[in-house]
């Protein structure tokens, strides 16, 4: 099943990964996670808007969605046990939401999460996207 406009695969990359504060066994002060939630969130959006302009405009998935989410994670940083990689991306997932992906995000079917170091040092999260 495709999106409405014939989209069955797109990928959206957001230009940043997640914060160490983002990681579910980290205990920040709430308001150093809201700002680094807030963030993470946003460049989402933006990211999601701008493929979704790119694609036609509208939502572009009605119904399951497949998703293969990879982080780069910056220089310095450690990777995460799967379960917590996942879960350290529900900013990006809120974001794509926001920026109208999907119409839900219950409706998703994750993959687990592919890491490694980005050869730039600088961090991102790809997340690939194909219509069940």
């Amino acid at each position: 099943m495709s999106g409405p406009y014939g989209v069955t695969r797109i990928v959206v990359v957001v230009p940043m990964c997640p914060h160490e504060y983002l990681n579910p066994n980290a205990r920040p002060h709430p308001m150093a996670k809201a700002r680094r939630v807030k963030e993470l969130r946003t460049a989402a959006k933006y990211a999601a808007v701008s493929v979704r302009n790119t694609c036609g405009g509208g939502v572009l998935f009605r119904g399951p969605v497949h998703v293969h989410p990879t982080i780069g994670w910056s220089k310095g940083r450690r990777t995460l046990d799967g379960d917590n990689a996942l879960a350290s991306l529900k900013s990006v997932f809120d974001g794509f939401t926001d920026g109208y992906l999907w119409g839900d995000d219950r409706e998703c079917i994750y993959h687990p999460v592919e890491q490694m170091r980005d050869p730039e040092g600088l961090g991102f999260v790809r997340v690939e996207l194909e219509a069940a």
